[in-house]
Formats: structure tokens, sequence, C-alpha cells
């Protein structure tokens, strides 16, 4: 048991590698899928995994897909079209990013050469009394190109449309899902973090909120966090298990199995069964 930085950044470490020596793609920069349930600590490692990136001589950049959220505008369209889909009322569900957007930036990461200037959209969560908007392009990142990887982070990343067995009031999110398969066509390995239990999410964002409250006076109410992780639940059961599923037989993508400590431990593909 260790922490997910103990886990992946030797991986990381180990796939860089690999890239450089077998000479295909070789001047590419690896693209991580990294997903894993609000509250699991994804921020805090990717931002170590660039710092530890930069410390070995490796020029890495992480990106979150809630950068790539629809304008307020566009949101607002979209939660009159789905009126009678709770999930899409506000951001954070699947179809509430903008797809041609990811793709482009992703793409234009990738294709950089050093000295080529790429500029990342920002969104701002407290825009519009929380709502959310996207900051103005003035206002986004700009970073230069000949990256060696390119950590790319979300709660719902990987996750893909089930047909059939799909809950009803997932319905519309599942069809929503099958347009995210061009930003995972981008994607070389990926890293899961599974929780060993998803209701584990209450206590991580909780967690989060009370810090957030102690340090800034102002954030969420604990009755506030229960209902807002409510809402997403049914998406980590239903998607989380056939994601592990569609990783586990690509021996160079990482899964990670974490307690509600967030510990982690290899997920053995082979011995160990997940529901």
């Amino acid at each position: 048991m260790g922490n997910a930085i103990d886990y992946v950044w030797p991986w990381l470490k180990e796939r860089v590698s690999e890239r450089k020596k077998s000479g295909f793609a070789s001047n590419k920069p690896l693209v991580i899928g990294l997903s894993g349930p609000q509250g699991s600590g994804k921020t805090t490692l990717v931002n170590t995994l660039v710092n530890s990136a930069r410390s070995s001589s490796l020029k890495a950049i992480n990106i979150s897909i809630d950068d790539f959220y629809l304008p307020r505008a566009e949101q607002d369209d979209l939660a009159k079209k789905y009126f009678s889909c709770d999930y899409l009322q506000q951001r954070g569900y699947p179809g509430t990013h903008d797809i041609s957007l990811g793709t482009r930036t992703i793409n234009k990461l990738i294709n950089a050469l050093d000295g080529d200037s790429v500029i990342i959209p920002r969104y701002n969560k407290a825009a519009f009394n929380g709502l959310g908007d996207r900051f103005p392009q003035s206002q986004w990142t700009q970073t230069t190109g000949n990256l060696d990887v390119i950590l790319w982070e979300g709660w719902m990343l990987g996750f893909q449309p089930i047909g059939k067995t799909c809950p009803a009031p997932l319905k519309e999110i599942d069809h929503l899902l099958a347009a995210y398969e061009s930003w995972y066509k981008l994607i070389d390995y990926w890293v899961y973090i599974f929780p060993d239990d998803f209701t584990y999410v209450f206590q991580w964002r909780l967690e989060s909120e009370q810090n957030l409250r102690a340090q800034t006076g102002s954030g969420m109410s604990d009755i506030e966090v229960t209902k807002y992780i409510e809402k997403f639940m049914i998406a980590y059961k239903t998607y989380g298990n056939p994601l592990y599923q569609s990783l586990k037989n690509n021996k160079n993508n990482l899964i990670l199995a974490m307690d509600k400590q967030r510990l982690c431990r290899l997920l053995d593909n082979k011995k160990e069964k997940r529901d």
C-alpha cells in the first residue's frame, strides 16, 4: 500500500523511456488519461507528476476535462434541450463538454514543436454565481511545444456507452458519451484510480469542502456536498466497472485500487474481481 504517486511516477518514467527507445512517434508526447472519482486526489497527483518530470528534465503539462466545459450560453441551451434530464441542467456530466475544443487543443499540444505556442482554455467555476463560464481567450493559459508528457485528467474520462443495460435515468447521458471516443483515441495509456467502494467519495469531498471552508470561510455545507455527490453516484456505479474491464487487459495501463484513506495498491487484474 502507498500513495498514488509512489506507483504512478515510476510507471510513467517507464512509459516515457519505452517511447523514446522505440523510435515510433518518439518525438511526440505521451498522452496519459487519468481517470478517478472526485476527491481521489487527481489534481494533487498530476501537479506532483509535472514537478517530478521537471526534476527529471522531462517537459510535462496537466490538462483537466473541466477546462473544456461548454460556455454559459451553450450550457443553458443544452439544459433547455434536455429539460427532462436532471443531469444536464448544470455542468459536470458527459454532454456538458466542448468535444471539438478538447480534440483541437490536445492535437495542437501533440504536434507542437519546440518554440510553438499553444493556448489552453480555462474555465471559471465561480462565474454566474457558481454556474460557471469559460474564461475569455485573453485569460487562457499559454504553453510551448516539444512536450514529453500530456496528463489529461477527469472524473468520467474513459466512460463509454453501455447501451441497452443503461439505467433509464442515464439514457441521454449514455447516448452523449459516444462523442467522447474522439478524445479517447488521442490517449496512449491510462491510469485508473478505482476505489474499493464508490461511497468513499462522500467522505473525500466532505473533507475537501471542510478544508476549503476553514481556509476561505466559504464553501458548500456538508448537506450540500452530500446532495452534490449523490448526483454522480449513479454514473460511478454504472460506468466504473466497465471502464476497469476495458482497461485491465492492456498491461501497459496502470490500475490502482484505493481505500478510504486514499492509500493505493496495484490491482491484480487476473486474481481480483471487481463488481
